[in-house]
Order: C-alpha cells, then sequence, then structure tokens
C-alpha cells in the first residue's frame, strides 16, 4: 500500500501523501485498514492475536505486561492516526492527474484487504494453526 502511494508521489514523506485518500482511494483505504487491523481494532486480523495475547498475559498474572500491552496499542494508534491524518484530512499539494493503479495491483489490495477483514471475523483457521505451531516450539524448545 505504501509502496503503491510512495511511487504515485515519488516520495516517502508524510507531506507527499497529503489528499492521497481522494487520488488514490484503493491503496490509501487498504493502507488505512492495515493500520486500524494493527492496532487491534476489531474486527479486523490482529484484534484476535492481541486479544489472545492479552487474555493469556491476565491469566498468567502478569497484569503489568496487560499493562504495557495496552499502552503500546495506545501509542501505536497514536503514531497510525499521525500517519493517515495528511492522507485523508489535508489537501493535496499535487494537481497533476494519477494515473489508476494497474490491474495486477488493485487485485492484489483487494485481496489484501479481503485477507484482513476475514481474518479478524473467521479468526478459527488462524487459532488452530497457531496452536499446532506452538505446541510444536514446545517440543522443540523443551521448558517452553
Amino acid at each position: 500500500c505504501v509502496d503503491a502511494i510512495e511511487r504515485r508521489t515519488g516520495s516517502d514523506d508524510l507531506k507527499a501523501f497529503a489528499g492521497m485518500g481522494r487520488r488514490i482511494p484503493l491503496p490509501s483505504a487498504v493502507f488505512a485498514l492495515c493500520l486500524l487491523s494493527l492496532a487491534g481494532f476489531p474486527p479486523l486480523g490482529a484484534f484476535v492475536g492481541k486479544t489472545m495475547l492479552f487474555s493469556a498475559a491476565i491469566a498468567a498474572g502478569w497484569t503489568w505486561l496487560a499493562i504495557i500491552m495496552l499502552l503500546n496499542v495506545a501509542l501505536s494508534l497514536f503514531y497510525y492516526v499521525r500517519v493517515l491524518e495528511p492522507i485523508y484530512l489535508r489537501p493535496s499539494t499535487e494537481n497533476k492527474p494519477l494515473q489508476a493503479e494497474p490491474v495486477a495491483l488493485r487485485i492484489a489490495l483487494v485481496l489484501l484487504a479481503i485477507g484482513t477483514l476475514l481474518s479478524g471475523v473467521f479468526p478459527q483457521g488462524w487459532v488452530v494453526l497457531a496452536t499446532h505451531a506452538s505446541s510444536l516450539l514446545g517440543a522443540v524448545l523443551p521448558g517452553m
């Protein structure tokens, strides 16, 4: 997503991202969706993982770790909003028209968005996979 925006603006400076939500809506929307997922918004993919980690920390009696996790979420959200703000709330500094994204990029972005949504709405497959992987890790590293 960021690469698609950078290729259009020719810059990785946040100021160059101003107004991109209107000028290239698909990459901007998928980028926003992924950042919200990373922040742990339900029903997006990372929400499930963050919830499981938070629950495990509480269950283990590691309240201090759960508090640090919540502070990290708040700090991340603050940063993500600062990244998204120029994309959606500032006017564009460029007026030259942008070409549409290549079809392959559009398909990849749509698949990424669908995967981000589905992994949060239907997390069971990922949870089973993670549970299996962690049991294998315990077999490889005894005492874990």
